[in-house]
């Protein structure tokens, strides 16, 4: 069988194709980094220059940010690797790209050391390398998700060696690599009880077996590296937004509860005025049924074929907008593999079973998203690839030739998917990846001392963390807490904040500034396209000193303005 005797070869074929996918373009695919990613890279160069977050929380577990908290190894590895090839797009995403990359290979070792099977291991490690869901992540810094995969699935790996041996070292390891999975991604807080569960449920008649000292010291032991995280849940607001993006957090549920009873007494009793619902329509009306449909529906989108196969996440920072983060053979070999998984490993058949189930609920209990959200959902992805794996090896023990063509229409699909996102992605999405900020911030760091002010127009998005990131900002008040320098100011011309009276981030208020204009004649204005359009309606007392036209079909245009006196 080629697959045995060229072992390593195709390893080593399969990686070099997989780190390519991953780093190919890395500049400017996707388009340019998005807010969030931006926020990350400036808490990089804050903790590397003053060891605090941007806020001034000096060596923090958590770092606080404008509207979020960000887990400390999304921030410290971009520190790092900034350190080593500066401030720029590759240091903020080169991070993800390794643990990407390590993720593969690790998947490929799980495999090979739970079926002993090299023929398994190599598709395995061919479909997480060609996965569209994997390397779309790899290359992007959502909170480093793909540092939170790597560590899930080496876990996986020490909890087999474990298991095999009853080495309670590799327990220890194991349970180490689980708990620091948090530090990646929140959503692993909750996902991590259930991985728990799961594994508690798998091997229970085994684990009642072994040394119940010994486990308990390594539970005990590795939870260690929970401490911090449960220090910074009850000391610091780290948990504030999953505390109003829940779904019983939701202020729209009574309002809806009360119109529904509404509705069900006018019917049972006309327009009355002070009537009071009755039982029935208390039991078809309430909290616990609205807060159970929503977590339903959330969970059966999270398998809707729309999400899986045919668009993904809506989101186009997150999903593709023509093609799911699975290919269309993947239905069959996941079905197929779901059945003959069983018979060959049936443990760990079990286990990958529970997580694929287990892995929507994080993202269920959440109602930010008009869609099924794959940032939250990519822990389904090592259980999708498991079963597919043994789907495709199925095929292979039955008949070679559907095999090699099953594999002929995997490489056709990938191409497909690759052609898009090279070259009709980066189209549809620049407008989500914030594209062109970085040009109209440039542009006007150019002219910037010439003006007294500047004004940031936040139309299309605040520039804060764009200016600041892009300008690696240097406070020379506060310099270990530079956003503190950052002042809210409120008129009737401009709302937003000010940064040393001279850059202005915010809403402005066309009418009154024109009305206004003698006294914003030493001020440069990044405008969009739709500010400019608002100013043309109510006045032509304006120049263009540059305009940044877009570098793709959704791009947004920036203009530079000043008012005149003509």
């Amino acid at each position: 069988m080629i697959f045995k005797k060229y072992t390593f070869i195709l390893f080593f074929i399969i990686l070099t194709l997989g780190v390519f996918f991953r780093v190919y373009r890395l500049d400017s695919l996707p388009p340019s980094p998005f807010s969030d990613e931006v926020d990350i890279g400036y808490q990089a160069i804050t903790f590397g220059r003053t060891q605090t977050d941007y806020y001034g929380n000096r060596f923090p577990i958590f770092f606080q940010s404008f509207s979020d908290w960000h887990t400390p190894l999304a921030i410290i590895p971009v520190t790092i690797s900034q350190k080593i090839f500066g401030v720029n797009v590759y240091s903020l995403k080169i991070p993800s790209v390794i643990f990407g990359i390590l993720t593969t290979i690790a998947f490929y070792f799980l495999l090979k050391s739970i079926t002993k099977s090299n023929i398994l291991s190599l598709i395995g490690f061919l479909l997480i390398n060609i996965s569209p869901w994997h390397i779309h992540y790899s290359r992007t810094n959502f909170e480093s998700v793909t540092g939170m995969l790597f560590f899930i699935i080496l876990s996986l790996y020490f909890w087999h060696k474990f298991i095999k041996a009853s080495s309670y070292k590799n327990l220890f390891f194991s349970l180490a690599c689980f708990s620091v999975t948090p530090y990646f991604y929140s959503t692993s807080k909750l996902f991590l009880f259930f991985i728990y569960i799961s594994l508690l449920i798998v091997w229970k008649d085994i684990l009642l077996k072994l040394n119940r000292k010994k486990i308990l010291i390594s539970f005990i032991c590795s939870t260690i590296f929970l401490v911090p995280l449960i220090y910074s849940t009850l000391t610091t607001n780290s948990s504030v937004r999953f505390s109003y993006i829940n779904i019983f957090s939701d202020p729209t549920v009574p309002k809806m509860i009360n119109y529904a009873r509404w509705q069900d007494a006018i019917i049972d009793n006309g327009d009355k005025i002070g009537q009071k619902p009755d039982l029935i329509s208390k039991i078809y009306h309430n909290k616990a049924l609205e807060w159970s449909g929503r977590f339903l529906n959330n969970y059966f989108q999270s398998f809707s074929s729309e999400f899986l196969f045919i668009k993904g996440d809506t989101n186009l920072r997150q999903g593709f907008g023509n093609h799911g983060y699975l290919f269309y053979l993947d239905l069959f070999t996941i079905v197929i593999g779901i059945f003959y998984s069983f018979k060959l490993s049936k443990k760990y058949s079990q286990l990958f079973l529970l997580l694929l189930l287990f892995a929507p609920i994080p993202f269920a209990l959440t109602r930010d998203s008009s869609s099924a959200h794959a940032t939250r959902l990519i822990l389904m992805l090592p259980s999708l690839l498991y079963f597919s794996s043994f789907g495709l090896l199925k095929i292979l023990k039955y008949s070679k030739i559907i095999f090699y063509f099953f594999i002929f229409l995997y490489i056709f699909q990938f191409s497909t998917f690759w052609h898009d996102y090279l070259y009709h992605y980066p189209q549809i999405s620049a407008r989500y990846w914030h594209t062109g900020i970085k040009e109209a911030i440039s542009h006007a760091n150019y002219y910037e001392n010439n003006y007294q002010k500047i004004y940031y127009s936040s139309t299309y998005e605040s520039m804060i963390p764009f200016f600041f990131y892009y300008n690696q900002y240097k406070s020379p008040l506060t310099p270990n807490a530079p956003v503190k320098t950052l002042i809210s100011e409120n008129k009737d011309s401009f709302t937003g904040m000010q940064l040393e009276d001279k850059y202005y981030f915010g809403h402005l208020e066309w009418s009154r500034l024109i009305k206004d204009s003698k006294n914003y004649q030493d001020s440069l204005f990044i405008v969009t396209k739709m500010d400019k359009e608002a100013i043309d309606s109510q006045t032509k007392k304006i120049k263009i000193i540059e305009t940044i036209k877009p570098r793709y079909l959704e791009s947004e245009t920036f203009y530079l303005i000043i008012f005149t006196n003509e």
